[in-house]
């Protein structure tokens, strides 16, 4: 049929619905964006207050940015590979030896 052939792949089928786990990961990268935003926010404020004359972020704090940003980056690329049909395809086929490239993912996170 000529009509289904010119689907978006970001459109879902009428028989099609995201995974439970396609919020989930929506959710992690919005956690983690408002944690960094929230730390960025309250480390500002609080080198006001104390005045503080140091050179620089510790070793903890650019420690806990870096960890933040990672997991937003991953979380907000695979919820956005959730939307469009083949790349969602490949993020969640078994693949031998490891369960799936979502999986590894996860892991890492």
């Amino acid at each position: 049929d000529e009509s289904s052939q010119k689907i978006s792949p970001y459109a879902l089928h009428m028989n099609e619905e995201l995974s439970p786990r396609a919020s989930a990961w929506l959710y992690t990268s919005a956690v983690s964006i408002g944690g960094l935003s929230s730390f960025l926010v309250t480390e500002r404020a609080m080198e006001e207050v104390m005045e503080d004359e140091s050179d620089g972020r510790s070793f903890i704090d650019k420690l806990l940015i870096i960890f933040l940003s990672i997991s937003f980056g991953f979380s907000f690329l695979v919820t956005l590979s959730y939307r469009h049909r083949g790349v969602r395809d490949r993020l969640t086929e078994e693949i031998a030896f490891i369960h799936s490239i979502e999986f590894v993912v996860s892991l890492i996170m």
